[in-house]
């Protein structure tokens, strides 16, 4: 039931939810630059390393998940709420 969105920025692996947090916009429709995802709605801006704000109109991070890379599979790891 969450959406997460994977970002490769040049070999390394980040999971982040994938709901900008300023209106919940699809973060993985986004433009990925470096370490930074923009949500294609508004242009609010996040680091995939660890969900700061980069830019407004969000002010809330977004959620890291850790993730592990076995056998060319990519696993997330997600708590799951009660």
């Amino acid at each position: 039931g969450r959406s997460i969105a994977v970002a490769n920025v040049d070999g390394s692996f980040y999971a982040v939810d994938d709901l900008c947090t300023h209106d919940d916009g699809p973060l993985g429709d986004g433009r990925l630059a470096g370490h930074t995802i923009e949500c294609p709605r508004h242009g609010a801006r996040f680091d995939v390393r660890t969900g700061a704000v980069l830019r407004m109109p969000a002010v809330a991070p977004i959620r890291t998940w850790p993730l592990r890379v076995e056998g060319g599979e990519i696993h997330v790891e997600v708590e799951v709420e009660s």
